[in-house]
């Protein structure tokens, strides 16, 4: 399984790395599209790359970016 640390995830989406923990804390969603859930670690916050890029593909499906 490939893993995306929260810059990786920064990088290919095009948002800020604190717009992105703020997002996976509170919850919300961008433009309509909900964050992919961080896996369970201690301390980290890595995504599993499909969920990254369905997350990516969905915002320019939508018109963004």
């Amino acid at each position: 399984m490939i893993t995306l640390g929260i810059k990786e995830f920064s990088m290919l989406s095009g948002i800020k790395e604190s717009e992105i923990y703020h997002h996976i804390l509170e919850g919300k969603k961008k433009h309509g599209v909900p964050f992919p859930k961080p896996l369970k670690q201690f301390k980290t916050h890595r995504f599993k790359y499909d969920d990254v890029m369905t997350f990516v593909r969905k915002q320019k499906g939508n018109g963004y970016q």
